[in-house]
């Protein structure tokens, strides 16, 4: 009686080993790259270049950990890591809302470009609605910051302020500032492919 009960949980041990041994055709493996108060990248101090050997670094970490796709925060408060004529510079790069990078750069555009070289996707991270973290800071904002020309669109939560959903020009201005980014986007996988 013990041999075949024995037989019978070898086999299906073996069995369930094989089973575990056989890696999926495919995983995703993601890591998020917060951008917002510098929280992991960039450092509003460097120069640009040291933000990219920064970036570098990252990227090169994350894929020696086996992570085969970032999330790169591009817009955390109606701002942007990319050149935009719809939202200032922002801050979290230059150390001043609207400020361009003292080396004419696409952060972005670069994020891609390095990603692909790692073999890793690349997807941008962006928060829709929050207009502002902080409304103490408001007079640090950019004059062309929404939360500054159109504060009739801004809801309070707490100390935060976000862009009102339930606005049409609000759903509008958000579509089109996706869009705006999805251009610039292709415009980059254009020029890096």
């Amino acid at each position: 009686m013990k041999t075949p009960l024995l037989s019978i949980f070898l086999t299906l041990a073996l069995f369930l080993n094989g089973m575990a041994q056989n890696a999926p055709k495919r995983e995703f493996r993601g890591a998020w790259i917060a951008t917002y108060a510098n929280i992991d990248w960039p450092n509003r101090n460097q120069t640009p270049a040291q933000q990219q050997a920064a970036l570098i670094s990252i990227l090169d970490h994350h894929k020696a950990t086996g992570i085969n796709a970032v999330f790169l925060q591009v817009r955390s408060q109606c701002d942007a890591l990319y050149p935009s004529q719809l939202e200032p510079w922002s801050a979290d790069l230059t150390g001043l809302q609207g400020r361009a990078p003292s080396t004419s750069w696409d952060p972005m555009a670069f994020a891609i470009e390095e990603s692909r070289k790692r073999g890793m996707e690349f997807h941008a991270w962006i928060n829709p609605y929050r207009a502002i973290a902080n409304f103490a800071n408001i007079n640090t904002f950019d004059p062309s910051h929404v939360a500054r020309r159109k504060p009739e669109w801004l809801l309070a939560a707490g100390n935060q302020r976000i862009l009102n959903p339930a606005l049409q020009e609000v759903r509008d201005y958000v579509t089109t500032v996706i869009e705006d980014m999805a251009t610039m986007w292709m415009a980059s996988t254009l020029t890096t492919t």
